[in-house]
């Protein structure tokens, strides 16, 4: 710590070498036992009328006498005048050595109050070293295991470089949080955000950990987000995602998506009913949904007719949707000549198709000749197939499914064809809807090609079919 002044008790007295002016150094016949450090007074002529007290700021130079070279004269109320060569040069004190120390007693008192009697320079009468009873100002303190009681504690910071609390935990491996706040009971406001000005918190967070939201000023907040149950986090508002929202335990890559859901693989399927709606998951990348009656039903839709296709887990697309069936004596679809019937049905780009499906009616197939199952797309070209069945019997109120000679995988999304063709004696029937109009079932056009008649399969990517012209019967059929 500086002093204001430094002191020798082995300084001894000495003599002007030479006659001294009223301003200027001074030389002085010896400098024995002077202080080391400065400032330190010197007495000229002390109790004579001529006495001068000179504060000397710097070491004195020569090997005897000594001159000064820092030297300040007629300090501390006395006069800087002419000294006689011999006059008497003293290190001592001066009024300010003892004026100075009263002031500071009397201007900052402690101790027990009413005794006057001062202990801790700089607190007032029955203050502690940070008292309770009078205001402190206090700075670069270090508080270990501090305990802070009362009322609202502000802390105020007007620089905007810095930050007005910092908390540092320089433990390697802490047993606790590095700051704990410790409510009253359960659900108590523990945490709270306000812009100045406001009177209710734009943030909050209770002690149960609900964060809740609002837009500040006057009005109370109005979105959260909280545990409702074991391993389980609700909101009573509306979550939005901006990029996209990911669901499972494996990161699903969003393709470059933006606004959009992503949905990991189940690692394992519902096998129970779900009670109050239904469960939505994925299986092999495909979305699935299961309703609370055992339904399981592929999510493809048709955004220009809003069809939904529903059935079993591996459906990719269904020409109508399996409630809607609304007849099994479907002839027209079937003619026993051959001629190609189309059935218009919405899919998506990337779906990899295996087999095309077809539901039959009340009425079987007699003396098969040739048949066949295929897909085209939206210019009526030939996509897929299956084999020529030839006599392959087709029996009444059946599913039949055939596998493509080889697999599709679509190319855009948009509408396809799905393409079927009977060559026998008496055509089976078909299950499906007589006209598109059924309440329910969206606008699917189908119909005979105007294409001579194709007893065989065409070559995929080749054979161009005509599309239909009229409109006729819906067959139930469907992909996978």
């Amino acid at each position: 710590m500086t002093q204001n002044r430094y002191y020798s008790s082995v300084a001894q007295p000495t003599t002007l070498a030479v006659a001294a002016g009223s301003s200027g150094q001074i030389e002085v016949q010896s400098i024995t036992g002077l202080p080391s450090s400065y400032p330190y007074t010197m007495l000229i002529d002390w109790g004579l009328s001529t006495q001068e007290a000179v504060s000397v700021t710097a070491a004195w130079t020569g090997s005897g006498p000594y001159t000064s070279v820092s030297i300040t004269r007629g300090i501390d109320g006395t006069t800087a005048q002419a000294h006689s060569s011999g006059a008497v040069v003293v290190h001592g004190v001066s009024a300010q050595d003892y004026n100075e120390a009263q002031l500071h007693i009397q201007a900052f008192t402690s101790g027990t109050s009413g005794t006057g009697n001062a202990q801790i320079h700089g607190l007032a009468n029955g203050s502690s070293v940070v008292g309770t009873t009078d205001a402190q100002t206090l700075s670069n303190k270090t508080l270990t295991g501090a305990t802070v009681s009362g009322g609202d504690v502000t802390i105020s910071n007007s620089d905007a470089s810095n930050p007005i609390l910092t908390v540092t935990n320089t433990h390697s491996t802490p047993a606790s949080a590095i700051t704990r706040i410790v409510a009253n009971a359960a659900g108590d406001s523990s945490l709270g955000v306000r812009v100045s000005g406001d009177t209710v918190n734009r943030v909050q967070v209770d002690s149960n950990g609900k964060h809740q939201w609002g837009p500040g000023g006057s009005t109370a907040v109005d979105t959260d987000l909280y545990r409702s149950a074991t391993g389980v986090l609700s909101t009573d508002n509306t979550l939005t995602a901006t990029t996209g929202v990911q669901v499972g335990s494996a990161t699903v890559a969003l393709g470059g998506g933006s606004g959009v859901l992503g949905i990991s693989n189940a690692t394992t399927a519902p096998t129970s009913n779900p009670s109050g709606g239904g469960v939505i998951y994925a299986q092999s990348g495909g979305l699935l949904v299961r309703d609370s009656g055992g339904g399981i039903a592929s999510m493809h839709s048709d955004p220009s007719t809003q069809s939904v296709y529903v059935s079993g887990a591996t459906v990719l697309g269904m020409t109508i949707p399996q409630y809607a069936v609304a007849s099994a004596t479907l002839v027209a679809p079937t003619s026993n000549t051959g001629t190609l019937y189309m059935t218009s049905i919405w899919l998506p780009a990337g779906l990899k198709l295996s087999n095309a499906n077809w539901v039959t009616g009340t009425t079987a197939g007699a003396t098969m000749t040739h048949w066949w199952l295929g897909i085209a797309d939206s210019g009526g070209v030939q996509r897929a197939h299956c084999t020529d069945q030839t006599s392959t019997a087709i029996a009444a109120s059946s599913l039949i499914t055939k596998a493509f000679a080889s697999t599709y995988t679509t190319t855009y999304s948009g509408t396809y064809w799905l393409l079927l063709s009977v060559t026998a004696t008496t055509a089976p029937t078909s299950s499906g809807v007589v006209t598109p109009a059924t309440p329910g079932v969206p606008a699917v056009i189908s119909g005979a090609s105007s294409t001579a008649s194709t007893s065989s399969p065409g070559t995929d990517g080749t054979t161009t079919y005509s599309l239909p012209t009229t409109q006729g019967p819906v067959p139930m059929m469907y992909l996978t």
